[in-house]
Formats: structure tokens, sequence, C-alpha cells
């Protein structure tokens, strides 16, 4: 897992972003207001979502529909969302830890 911070100029937000299996996770903390929480997911892979407005934000997994597929891209893609689901826990836990 890679992790970078960043701090504006005035000193007053703090950008944290983890990278791991190409899902970005994103918290920004600011003194003044909320934080905000996003998850950038890597192309043709299921969704994180985190609600970041509730008191105890939930990371989960969110996936489309991806039609009629034959077994062999089914479980494929099964697969990522078990990676997703994985990296989902991985995220819910900083994100419990940077509280």
């Amino acid at each position: 897992m890679n992790y970078i911070t960043t701090r504006n100029e005035e000193k007053n937000i703090t950008r944290h972003d983890w990278t791991l299996d190409g899902y970005t996770l994103t918290i920004i903390k600011y003194e003044d207001r909320s934080n905000r929480i996003t998850i950038k997911p890597p192309l043709d892979a299921p969704e994180l979502c985190v609600d970041d407005f509730r008191e105890d934000p939930a990371v989960e997994v969110n996936w489309s529909a991806i039609g009629n597929v034959n077994g062999d891209k089914a479980r494929k893609y099964a697969a990522k969302i078990v990676a997703a689901a994985n990296i989902a826990e991985t995220f819910q836990g900083i994100i419990e830890g940077m509280k």
C-alpha cells in the first residue's frame, strides 16, 4: 500500500491518499469543517462507496450488473468483487483510525 500526505500553504487542510491494488482512498481533513472521504476505483472494477456525511462512515462495495456472461467471465468478475470487499475492509480500518 502506498501512502501520501500533503498540506496546503496555510496548513489548515491535510490530504491523505492511500493506494491499494488500483483503488485510492482520499481523506481530506479540514480544521474548520467535516472531513471529506472519497474512493476512486481502477477501471472495470467494482466501485467502493463511502457516505462521509454519516456519523460513522462505512465503506461499501457497489457493482453494476454486467449482463449475461459466460461462466469464465462471471468467475473473473466475482474474483474482483471479493478483492474489492477485502480492500473495503482495509480502507474501513484506515477511516476508523483517522477519527
